[in-house]
């Protein structure tokens, strides 16, 4: 059990939303209420996490690091958008608190 930081943007209407949860369980939850397609993580996670966002949610899963662990947007409010493409109504999320 840790603490998860998540971060999400509508790219569309610009809506900016940051909250704190204490279980992944609860971090799935607020990921498929969003209907995400992409999850931009800022620190690897443990492979059992992984598995279920990648595999059981079908999620795109990005690492966005500074190559020594680190979220470079943490700290400074941004989160990596990734690309939208034509997708319309993407989501990303940033875990940056662990």
């Amino acid at each position: 059990m840790g603490l998860y930081g998540l971060a999400y943007m509508d790219l569309v209407t610009g809506e900016f939303q940051v909250t704190s949860l204490e279980d992944f369980s609860l971090v799935c939850g607020e990921i498929r209420n969003l209907k995400a397609r992409e999850v931009v993580l800022g620190y690897t996670l443990p492979e059992a996490e992984e598995q279920v966002l990648a595999g059981q949610m079908n999620l795109l899963l990005s690492l966005c690091t500074d190559g020594l662990g680190r979220c470079p947007a943490a700290g400074r409010g941004a989160v990596s958008d990734g690309t939208s493409g034509s997708r319309g109504n993407c989501w990303s999320m940033c875990t940056g608190l662990r």
